[in-house]
């Protein structure tokens, strides 16, 4: 439910992604539309999933938005400056979350390729998936250029309450950002100490570059938060790869005695440097938020889903984030970098149980192909056929249902 704070009362975006969608909150830009073929079966089953496992998930939020609504609107006959603001966030909201609902609900089958619209919400299964696979595209050439041995860091807090989570994640956030100015000043003094010797322009060139090479902080993070249903609390914390063990060393000695001095307490065991693994890039390029939480063991029953969606937690982690990036690089411009179009990494896997050795399809009738959400596939609006022949298991839809209101929702 909305918090009274101001900055809770608005709308949230996905980083860059969302913040760049048009007016009516739908964008075909996504790169996504450049490389889905329709003989990549895979990527298209697991989107069809993803489609799957996503509509309880709106449903809940969006009845959840409204029962909030209602209340409000039952409480009084006139509304305060901050009961107005409430109302606008809901309905704000509300539209967001239908979009999610719309998000690649229609796709269209043109000659080889098969394109949608995208809702571009941060909390799309569908478009974070595509984010992800984007970035981990980009970032694995990063990481493979830097020869140094790059440091796989991880950095958090204990736990906190829902109402302190924004606090806690711009803490955080301005501890990382003033180590990162910090060392970038001492850089700059190491870099003008050199340059008085120089007596060209290519030894000058020389030593910038010798000064980026060695000394500058290069790197790029993610800030997420998970929530802990047994203790109604939610854990914040950053995965970090830089290019220098010496750098994450420092940082994380810096975060160990600056953290506590801004009033936090450290999670014991939490904090964690390791060489970058294929994995690494994974873990960093994840969503923002698991939306599914690991249920309480006084609420696990034989058989049944040993995670679900608590969609109050949801609605607060996604006002936490409200304006935060959740990934962002530094250092560097991946614009300095050539990357091949249609490059695509390896290491790429989603997490799902996928399929293996999938059959290849026939190929589909040009057109327009309808989701349908009991069966969860696209279907031809010409031939009927279906688009990736995915069928949601009984397991599938066990999970996709297991969401959770919260208890003032029944009363």
């Amino acid at each position: 439910m909305c918090t009274s704070s101001k900055s809770c009362c608005k709308p949230s975006h996905l980083d860059t992604l969302e913040q760049l969608a048009t007016n009516n909150g739908f964008s075909e830009e996504l790169p996504i539309n450049k490389s889905t073929g329709i003989k990549d079966i895979k990527a298209l089953r697991n989107r069809a999933k993803r489609k799957f496992l996503q509509l309880p998930l709106v449903f809940g939020l969006i009845n959840l938005i409204e029962h909030y609504e209602e209340l409000l609107l039952s409480s009084a006959d006139t509304y305060t400056s901050q009961q107005i603001k409430d109302l606008e966030y809901y309905q704000a909201n509300k539209k967001r979350f239908w979009n999610m609902y719309h998000c690649a609900k229609q796709v269209v089958v043109d000659q080889d390729k098969v394109r949608s619209k995208y809702c571009k919400s941060r909390l799309c299964i569908i478009c974070n998936s595509i984010r992800q696979a984007d970035i981990i595209n980009k970032y694995e050439l990063v990481v493979n250029s830097w020869k140094e041995g790059p440091q796989f860091l991880t950095l958090t807090i204990k736990s906190v309450s829902g109402p302190k989570l924004r606090t806690a994640i711009q803490s955080m956030q301005k501890i990382v950002t003033a180590f990162r100015k910090r060392l970038n000043k001492r850089v700059e003094r190491e870099l003008a100490k050199r340059l008085k010797f120089c007596q060209s322009e290519e030894e000058e060139q020389a030593v910038r570059a010798d000064v980026d090479n060695t000394l500058r902080f290069m790197g790029f993070r993610t800030i997420e938060s998970n929530y802990n249903a047994r203790t109604n609390e939610y854990n914040p914390h950053f995965h970090i790869i830089v290019r220098h063990e010496m750098h994450a060393e420092e940082l994380l000695d810096y975060w160990q005695k600056t953290a506590p001095l801004k009033g936090w307490r450290l999670e014991k065991g939490g904090q964690d440097i390791k060489p970058v693994t294929e994995g690494s890039l994974i873990e960093i390029c994840k969503y923002f938020t698991k939306l599914t939480a690991k249920l309480p063991k006084g609420e696990l029953k034989p058989g049944e889903p040993t995670r679900a969606v608590y969609l109050e937690s949801v609605l607060t982690i996604f006002d936490a984030f409200y304006r935060i990036r959740a990934f962002q690089n530094f250092g560097f411009k991946i614009s300095d970098f050539d990357i091949e179009e249609g490059h695509q990494a390896p290491s790429l896997t989603t997490g799902e149980n996928e399929e293996e050795e999938l059959e290849p399809l026939d190929p589909p009738t040009i057109g327009i192909y309808e989701y349908n959400e009991q069966i969860g596939d696209w279907f031809s609006t010409i031939t009927g056929e279906p688009l990736t022949g995915h069928e949601a298991s009984e397991s599938l839809t066990k999970v996709a249902k297991n969401v959770r209101y919260p208890k003032d929702y029944y009363k």
